[in-house]
Order: structure tokens, then sequence, then C-alpha cells
């Protein structure tokens, strides 16, 4: 069966995405949802990107309610809310991709049409019974979590809306009770963020991987995945744009003719949330701050590439966007950039995505920085000027392991040949 719920994002008259959740068999909005992203999440002016997260962690917990005969509605209005199996079930559900939910309530279903077959309360030994023959959870720690907060964070403001209603000082005490011991229960269960084991965290490519990854996408090379010369073209450029600039792939797809500056040979990342000239539904959005960054020896090639071929295709005259469908000239969207590290993949017999060329730049800029022995305050602010954070910020750890843990490895290396191999100049005491 398709899932029960679907997505449709609203493109406003002011260029404004509104995400709602639909019901897919009427496609008619959900109440309750749309008002609560409206009034609580909108209204914080959060993202569009934001906006529908929070409505898949909600669709998420729908579709849960409905395959466990969980009925959420009900549970609100009468202040029961999720027993302690049902919160386990909850916070295991919440690891797995919603297409393993939509399974299972079609199952339920299946079972409901038999009469042989007794409905059961949720539990997690069963839950996980169910689910012991299938891969284990594809969701990451950060990202459970994260739609376990959002799921928290929904039914709390049905239930405290439920509590304003009331009159009786008793019944309001023992409903915020219940309330409190749900957001306790869901806090408890919030996966730890950033695991102890950074092996699985996202990392650079390491050296020779980056070195294959440049010969594969050269234009004339044999091993080239596309066929069509334009894509060649445009890919390359994509490569070499997130390695060399560092830049996420929002602000890849967000780049428009416009920023780049022939004068300085700079491009300009700039923040453009909610524009009316984007055709494209799922706007790119640039995440961190804007920023000026030199080009170097890419600005030719992309100006060559907007001149000989964006420029011949009709489409690309109707947007201000330098990346795009090398078919149709319309801005290339989220999903034609992942197809684009896709096929690379398949080339290269190895993950890639646009990300870990962000990371692998970082590693890149360490290892210069140590080169230049830059003293690490002024290596700080340019790296989170040039990454576009706040200089207070310290999400550089976030990309700098590898060049850490290398260098962790070498002075390691270092201390063994001098101390335990009889080479220190230290003299005994």
């Amino acid at each position: 069966m398709d899932n029960p719920y679907r997505m449709k994002t609203v493109v406003m008259s002011d260029g404004e995405r509104l995400p709602m959740l639909l019901r897919r068999a009427d496609g008619m909005p959900l109440f309750d949802p749309n008002v609560y992203v409206l009034t609580q999440v909108r209204g914080r002016s959060q993202s569009s990107a934001t906006i529908e997260r929070h409505l898949r962690a909600i669709m998420h917990l729908l579709v849960f309610a409905e395959a466990e005969r969980i009925d959420l509605d009900e549970r609100v209005r009468t202040g029961r809310l999720l027993t302690m199996n049902e919160l386990d079930a909850l916070a295991d559900a919440a690891a797995r991709p919603i297409e393993t939910l939509v399974e299972r309530l079609a199952e339920r279903q299946e079972a409901t049409s038999s009469p042989e077959v007794p409905a059961r309360p949720a539990s997690l030994e069963r839950y996980r019974a169910h689910l012991k023959n299938e891969a284990p959870p594809s969701v990451v720690a950060d990202s459970a979590g994260t739609r376990l907060r959002f799921m928290r964070d929904y039914v709390k403001w049905l239930a405290s809306r439920q509590i304003g209603k009331l009159n009786d000082d008793g019944d309001i005490a023992i409903r915020r009770m219940t309330l409190d011991a749900f957001i306790s229960g869901i806090n408890a269960r919030v996966p730890k963020q950033r695991g102890g084991n950074d092996r699985l965290l996202p990392e650079g490519l390491p050296k020779e991987q980056i070195m294959r990854l440049l010969e594969i996408v050269a234009p004339g090379s044999s091993e080239n995945p596309w066929k069509n010369p334009k894509a060649r073209v445009r890919n390359e450029l994509i490569v070499q744009w997130l390695y060399r600039l560092g830049i996420r792939r929002g602000e890849l797809l967000a780049v428009r003719v416009s920023d780049m500056k022939g004068v300085s040979s700079d491009v300009t990342i700039e923040r453009r949330p909610d524009s009316a000239d984007d055709p494209r539904i799922r706007q790119p959005l640039v995440k961190t701050k804007g920023r000026s960054l030199p080009m170097a020896s890419l600005f030719q090639p992309t100006q060559k590439y907007i001149l000989e071929i964006r420029a011949k295709l009709p489409g690309a005259t109707k947007h201000p966007f330098i990346f795009v469908d090398v078919r149709t000239g319309r801005p290339l969207s989220h999903s034609g950039l992942t197809k684009v590290f896709e096929d690379l993949s398949d080339a290269l017999g190895f993950n890639i995505g646009p990300h870990m060329l962000r990371h692998s730049w970082n590693d890149a800029f360490s290892a210069e920085m140590d080169r230049k022995k830059v003293p690490e305050a002024t290596e700080k602010k340019v790296r989170s000027y040039l990454q576009g954070w706040k200089e207070t910020s310290n999400t550089a750890a976030v990309y700098t392991r590898r060049h850490v843990r290398e260098t962790a490895k070498k002075i390691m290396l270092k201390m063994q040949e001098e101390i335990f191999h009889g080479k220190s100049t230290g003299k005994d005491r």
C-alpha cells in the first residue's frame, strides 16, 4: 500500500515556500499538523526546509500510530497519551525509514480483515520481533533524535491545547503530570548525538580517492560516466566548485550568474530565502552566512560554460542560476545533483556525496594552515569566514576529524620512534 499521507509544497505569490501535510486519499490538508507548523514553526521564522522536517516527523508519528492501532486524537482528548511500551516502540520506529512503517500498517490492515486475528497493544518486543528479518535502521542517531523531538513537541502542543480547554483544577493537574511523564519518556529515549565512535561520522575523502575523482570527472576521461559532452563539462565544474570552494550543495545550486564578479574573479554566496524568481518548488538554501570567495582558475572555465553551454539552452534564459539541466536549461534541482553523485559513485566504486567534498576542502585547508604555520586563532577566524560560520562557532571540529586523527597518528609515531626506539635525546636521571 501507499503511505496514507503525502507532502506538498505551495509556492506563494511572494516566493515563500509553504510545505503542507495532506491525506493521500482525498488530497485534503490535515488540520492539526498544518496549524501546528504555521503557528509554532513558521511563526519562529523557520525555513521551509525546517517546516518540512517537522511535518515529516509528524507523518512518521501518524503512520506509527495507525500501524499500532493507537487513536492519537482519542489519547490526547482523554489525556492518556502513550504507555511506556508504546514509547519504546515509537523510539524504535523513529530509527526506521517510513517505508518500513507503511509496510507494517499494510500488514495490520490485512490482519484486521481476518476475524480470527485479535488486535494486540503495542510492545517493544513484538515490534522488534516483527522487524528482526529486516535491514538495520538506516537513520543515524542524530536524525532519529531530531525526529523524536519533533514528535514530542507536536504531541505537547496538542495536549497543552486540550488542557487549556479544561476548568477543573484537579483534572488539569493530572493532565499536566501525564504530559510531563510523556515528555520525560521521549527525552530519555532520544539517542545521544554524535556517538563515541568517530569512525562512523562523516569525513573527507582520502587523497588517493580525491585524485581518482578528479581524474574520472575530466571531460576527456575514457572512464567519465556521462556520454553527453555538456554534462561532462558541467559535472566537472560542479565537483571543482564543491571541492575547491568548500561550499554546500544548496549554495552551489543557488549561485547566480550575477554573483560572479569579473573584476575580482570572486563569487558571492548570498542568502535569498523564499526567492520569487526561483522556479524550483524545493528551493536550494544558503544555510550559513553570506560571503565572497575567490574563484582563481575556476572563474574562466565557469564563464566558458555559461557562454558556450548554458546560454544556448532556451530554458536557461528564464532564470538567473548558473548550474542547469543540460537538456532543458532549467535550474539544476537537488535530485538532479544527487543523480550526478550517484553516477559518480557507481563509476568510482566507492560512495561519494556533495557534502564529503566540503569535508575534503577542510582537510586541505588544515594541511595548508599547518604548512604555513598559521596561528590557531587566525586559522579559526579564516576558516569560519570561508565556510560561512560565526567566528565563535565550534563547527570546525565536525569538519577536521581526519586531519586531527592523521596529525595525532604522526605525533604518536614520532614519539614511538624517539622514545621507544632509543632515539630520545633526553638524559636518564
